[in-house]
């Protein structure tokens, strides 16, 4: 008997319609909230130093607990994500966050507000896991890449969010009612909660790669419903028997093993392991800037809020630029990795030697990382096969994580030395990035999401003999 891959299923029967489309809706409401939480990141660290009277370590420290929680999320993912499924795992995060940032709206105590800042990391960890991941997995090869590209469009919308709530709450970067911001935050958290209760649901290719068959024969039967598909209105017994075999063929051994960690580093993985790990770790530190420093540098520079209002916009062309050229063969995910990293590494020294023009080039800056974080999150979803995918995406991301415990401490320091110092810093890590893209062993555009184990051990042949 031929087996059938999910990839096969979804081209050549299932296509494209209303269920890839409100997959499409739930990835985007968890990528608002993760350009939400991101911003409100920045801004609130430099609101608390002020409304708590609290020194510069402290600061810091608020800062380091909030990696602390987003590397809390990627071991929570890789412990509970083939127990609890994935919007289970996300409605009992937004659950847990809701509840922080409503108690945070009555606090004034700083080590609540500690507690608080490592529910918001934690959440900011889940989406960023999940945001795209939810989307990659069932939209066909040939619209893969242009869809995930535009859930990032809502990471802008959502990082609007906690702009608007400074215009409405804070006089300036230093002055505002911040117990009023994390209630509205906490509102928006409510709702994005009730929302995936309603239309969330986990997909067939998890399910098939759990090996729970009958759900995710399920699955396919609702989604072939949800899309009207007029000539294929259900998997026949020998479609099933025939995903079963693909699931035997390069799943179960998998499956089988005690500890899955220990088949990242397989001689199949482990090159995909080491790279996405080390891109993850440089794009981390190297975003540091943006994610700690803009309000305390804004205010340094007597900017207001339109200053970063104006540097959000750089997001809106690159997630319909980067929509035109993601899927294309002649780019890839790996090339335009390295085309970017390079561009922002000359962005950031020309911030660092012409600094009059900062505030014009952190639009550019904010532009180019949006494309990157798009193609880092495509390529690390697409290294993976499905019953590793959660699995390598979690431990590379928890690994970029704590390594990236002591960024805050250098990034301020750097700043306390010389205000454009981190830029310099930044500029030289995006350059090694862009010699890891230029080196990565695995492209993926426009083909299958899951390797036939046949292909991945060509795959691994063809690396073994170009180093």
């Amino acid at each position: 008997m031929q087996s059938y891959s999910f990839d096969y299923i979804l081209d050549q029967f299932i296509g494209f319609g209303k269920y890839q489309l409100q997959t499409f809706a739930n990835s985007c409401a968890l990528s608002c909230n993760f350009g939400n939480l991101a911003l409100l990141l920045s801004l609130l660290l430099k609101l608390y130093k002020q409304e708590l009277d609290i020194t510069m370590n402290k600061v810091i420290l608020l800062a380091v607990v909030h990696r602390i929680g987003s590397a809390l999320a990627g071991i929570f993912v890789m412990k509970f994500n083939n127990i609890l499924g994935r919007i289970k795992i996300i409605k009992y995060s937004l659950i847990v966050l809701a509840l922080a940032q409503l108690s945070a709206s009555i606090a004034e105590k700083y080590f609540i507000i500690l507690f608080v800042f490592i529910f918001q990391g934690f959440m900011h960890g889940i989406c960023a896991q999940y945001s795209q991941l939810l989307t990659i997995e069932v939209i066909p090869r040939n619209n893969r890449g242009q869809m995930a590209a535009l859930v990032n469009l809502f990471h802008g919308i959502g990082s609007g969010y906690p702009i608007l709530l400074w215009y409405l709450f804070c006089e300036d970067y230093e002055n505002g009612n911040h117990n009023a911001i994390h209630f509205c935050n906490a509102l928006l958290t409510i709702s994005i909660y009730y929302y995936l209760k309603k239309y969330g649901r986990d997909n067939p290719r998890y399910y098939l790669s759990m090996g729970r068959f009958s759900e995710c024969f399920y699955e396919i039967d609702h989604i072939l419903k949800e899309n009207q598909c007029a000539y294929f209105d259900k998997l026949n017994n020998q479609q099933k028997d025939a995903l079963i075999l693909w699931y035997a063929e390069n799943f179960s051994e998998t499956k089988q093993k005690k500890s899955q960690i220990s088949t990242l580093f397989t001689k199949n993985n482990i090159r995909i392991t080491i790279y996405v790990i080390s891109i993850q770790i440089i794009y981390y530190a190297a975003t540091s800037i943006q994610q700690y420093l803009l309000p305390f540098i804004y205010h340094d520079k007597q900017k207001g809020f339109e200053s970063l209002f104006f540097q959000q916009v750089g997001i809106i062309p690159a997630v319909f630029i980067q929509s035109f050229f993601i899927d294309s063969p002649t780019f890839g995910r790996a090339k335009s990795g390295m085309i970017i990293s390079i561009l922002l590494c000359i962005t950031y020294l020309l911030i660092f030697y012409q600094q009059d023009t900062y505030i014009s080039q952190q639009v550019l800056v904010r532009f180019l990382l949006e494309i990157q974080f798009t193609v880092m999150q495509i390529m690390i979803n697409e290294s993976f096969n499905s019953n590793l995918r959660a699995l390598g995406l979690s431990f590379s991301y928890v690994i970029a994580k704590i390594s990236q415990l002591l960024s805050p401490v250098i990034i301020f320091k750097l700043y306390e030395t010389q205000i454009f110092l981190p830029f310099l810093f930044c500029g030289c890590l995006f350059l090694v990035n862009g010699i890891l893209y230029a080196t990565f062993p695995r492209e993926r555009t426009k083909k299958a999401l899951d390797l036939d184990l046949s292909e991945s051990l060509s795959q691994s042949k063809r690396s073994d003999s170009e180093y």
